[in-house]
């Protein structure tokens, strides 16, 4: 089953966020899944790189909203993207 499609399809107030891990076309295959999912955003990363994504210890990310890019997160600790994911999730929550 899609987990993603059938959460959003659950309850279309929650705001759900999504991964795209791929290794081409980054931009183009995220946010296909993010319309196609009907997420609120999508979180796309280049696993094909060696100093991103998995089995090391650092990341680079673009947030992608359904209007479009909203960051782009250089590479840096995947704790540091996850405080800078948190913080943007909260903000487009809020109402801020």
């Amino acid at each position: 089953p899609d987990i993603l499609q059938a959460v959003k399809a659950a309850d279309h107030a929650l705001f759900v966020v999504g991964f795209a891990a791929e290794t081409d076309d980054v931009i183009a295959y995220g946010t296909d899944k993010l319309h196609r999912k009907g997420l609120d955003l999508i979180v796309a990363n280049d696993v094909s790189r060696s100093d991103t994504g998995f089995g090391v210890p650092t990341n680079a990310v673009t947030i992608i909203a359904p209007t479009g890019i909203i960051a782009e997160l250089p590479v840096q600790s995947k704790g540091a993207i996850a405080a800078q994911l948190i913080e943007i999730i909260g903000e487009r929550t809020s109402g801020a």
